[in-house]
């Protein structure tokens, strides 16, 4: 299964399951103070899959569809498939750090 189809799902399911769960996403936002002084780094890509509202998830998942593709076939073309693969999840999550950390 293609990883883009992945993450999409993943980030989908946990949408829902933190709007149902108010503890739980709680427990994954961003926090600087909380994982500074208490360690929780989890946050800094737990945080990655959460989204304010249903058109904030819908636009950003429409957006990484359509670019994703192009760059994980470009990968993989480039890579090979298992290779490509990991490039494409390992950008996508150092991607998604940088825009916590940047200001």
């Amino acid at each position: 299964m293609s990883p883009l189809i992945i993450i999409i799902a993943v980030t989908v399911g946990m949408y829902f399951l933190t709007e149902r769960n108010e503890e739980l996403k709680d427990k994954m936002l961003f926090s600087p103070y909380l994982i500074k002084n208490r360690g929780q780094y989890h946050r800094l890509i737990s945080s990655i899959f959460i989204h304010a509202d249903l058109m904030h998830l819908a636009f950003n998942m429409i957006s990484l569809f359509f670019l994703g593709e192009v760059i994980l076939n470009e990968f993989i073309f480039s890579y090979g498939i298992e290779k490509g693969s990991v490039i494409f999840v390992v950008l996508y999550l150092v991607g998604g750090l940088f825009a916590e950390l940047w200001p």
